[in-house]
C-alpha cells in the first residue's frame, strides 16, 4: 500500500510552470539558432565588403590605380599599354603610360635604333626612374631629353624595388637591344644591401642577385621568372588599393606605429644599423657591380654615368653632412664615390645639388607622403645629368 500511496502522490505533486523549459527533453533548436546567427553575420560582412568594393572606395575615397606585372625577355616589368593614376596620400597622383615594350615613360615604343644625329641614353633603376609619382612625361628622363632639344632621346628602364645587382640585367639587357651611347644607372640607399640579402615581396626573386662568400661575389643569381598569383588578382581590389597602396596601412607600416621604440633607425631609406653592420659585404657587392658595368661599356661601346640620390630628409632638418657622410646613410654616397673611382666610372652625388636647391628655395624635394621626388626633385637630377652630358661640373 506504501507503494502505491507514494505513486499517487507523486501523481499529484504539480508539474512545472507554463513556460518553463523541460531539460529532460533534449532541445534541438540551438544549434540551428547559431548556424543562422552565423550565416546572418557572414552575409552582413559581405554586403558591408560589396558596398566598400563597389561604392565607398571607388567614388568616395578614391583608390590609386596599380599597374600589373609581367615578365618579358628575362626583365619582370609592367603590363605594356597599361594606363591610370597612381595615388599616395593626398599629395600623390601621378598619371602613368606603360609603353609598349613595359615601362612608365614619355615614349609610346621604343625603337631599336636612334635617328640619326641623336644621341641615346638609357636611365635604368628602381622606382625612382619608374616614377609613378609624377606624370609620366615629366620625370628626369623627359626632362633631360627637353634640355638636349632634339639632340637627345632618353629611354627609362625604371622597376619598382631593384637592387643594384639587378640593374646589371637591366643594363646587359638594354645595352644589347637599344644600343644606347651612354647608359646611367640611378642608385639609392637601399641598393647595395638587397643586392645579396632576401627582401619580402611579390617578385623579388625575379631580381638577380649576388651569392657572397665574405666580403666576395662568388656567383650570380640569375632571375626567377615572375609568375602571377592571387595576390595579384587580389591587388586590384579598390579597397586594397586604396587602404594598401594609398594610405599605406600595411602590417609592417601599422607594427612600427604600435611600438616606434622598437622600430629600426632609418636615413634615406635604410636601416643604418642594418647598413653598420655590413660594411664591407656591401662594399665587395658594390665593387663587384661597378666593375661589371665598366666591362659591359668597354663591351657595347656606350659611356657609363653612375648618379645617386641624397638624403632629403637630412637637408630639410638641417643635420650636419659630415656626420652624415661618416656614420650615417651618406656612408654610401661615399662608399659609391669611392668604387666609382676605382672603376673608372664618373659618379655623380645629387646630395650637395639637392641641399643647395633646397638652401636656394626652401622647397620640398619629395612628397609629404612618399618619399619619393617630386617635380622639384625630378628637374634637379635632369639638371645634373644634363650639365655632366654638356660637360659642366654639376
Amino acid at each position: 500500500m506504501a507503494n502505491r500511496r507514494d505513486r499517487m502522490g507523486d501523481a499529484n505533486l504539480p508539474g512545472p510552470p507554463e513556460g518553463a523549459v523541460n531539460m529532460s527533453r533534449p532541445y534541438t533548436g540551438g544549434w540551428r539558432t547559431v548556424w543562422l546567427n552565423v550565416l546572418l553575420i557572414m552575409m552582413s560582412v559581405l554586403f558591408v565588403v560589396l558596398m566598400c568594393e563597389l561604392f565607398l572606395f571607388r567614388f568616395i575615397l578614391i583608390p590609386g590605380d596599380v599597374p600589373v606585372n609581367v615578365y618579358m625577355d628575362g626583365l619582370v616589368r609592367l603590363q605594356p599599354g597599361s594606363v591610370g593614376v597612381w595615388r599616395v596620400g593626398d599629395d600623390v597622383a601621378g598619371a602613368f603610360r606603360i609603353n609598349a615594350q613595359g615601362w612608365n615613360s614619355g615614349h609610346t615604343s621604343y625603337d631599336a635604333k636612334a635617328p640619326s644625329g641623336v644621341r641615346r641614353i638609357a636611365i635604368i633603376g628602381d622606382s625612382f626612374v619608374e616614377a609613378l609619382q609624377v606624370p609620366y612625361n615629366e620625370s628626369l628622363a623627359e626632362r633631360l631629353e627637353g634640355a638636349g632639344q632634339g639632340g637627345l632621346q632618353v629611354y627609362r628602364f625604371g622597376i619598382s624595388g631593384a637592387p643594384l645587382s639587378h640593374y646589371l640585367a637591366m643594363a646587359r639587357h638594354v645595352a644589347q637591344t637599344y644600343h644606347p651611347d651612354m647608359i646611367v644607372l640611378v642608385l639609392v640607399h637601399n641598393d647595395f644591401d638587397e643586392s645579396f640579402i632576401n627582401v619580402a615581396g611579390r617578385y623579388t626573386s625575379s631580381f638577380l642577385k649576388f651569392q657572397m662568400s665574405g666580403d666576395r661575389v662568388v656567383a650570380e643569381i640569375p632571375p626567377a621568372p615572375y609568375q602571377a598569383t592571387w595576390r595579384d588578382w587580389l591587388r586590384q581590389s579598390a579597397m586594397l588599393r586604396y587602404l594598401y597602396y594609398r594610405q599605406r596601412l600595411n602590417p609592417a607600416a601599422v607594427l612600427t606605429r604600435l611600438s616606434p621604440s622598437s622600430a629600426p633607425v632609418y636615413q634615406a631609406n635604410v636601416d643604418i644599423g642594418a647598413v653598420a653592420s655590413q660594411r664591407e659585404k656591401i662594399r665587395g657587392a658594390t665593387d663587384y657591380a661597378f666593375s661589371q658595368f665598366q666591362s659591359l661599356a668597354r663591351e657595347h661601346n656606350f659611356r657609363p654615368v653612375l648618379m645617386m640620390d641624397g638624403d632629403r630628409r637630412s637637408i630639410a632638418a638641417g643635420m650636419d653632412d659630415a656626420g652624415l657622410y661618416r656614420d650615417g646613410a651618406l656612408w654610401l654616397n661615399a662608399m659609391a664615390a669611392q668604387a666609382a673611382s676605382k672603376a673608372g666610372l664618373p659618379f655623380i652625388d645629387l646630395h650637395p645639388l639637392l641641399r643647395e636647391e633646397w638652401t636656394m628655395n626652401h622647397q620640398p624635394l619629395n612628397f609629404i607622403s612618399d618619399n619619393h621626388w617630386n617635380a622639384q626633385g625630378h628637374r634637379v637630377a635632369a639638371q645634373a645629368l644634363a650639365a655632366y652630358i654638356m660637360g659642366k661640373k654639376p
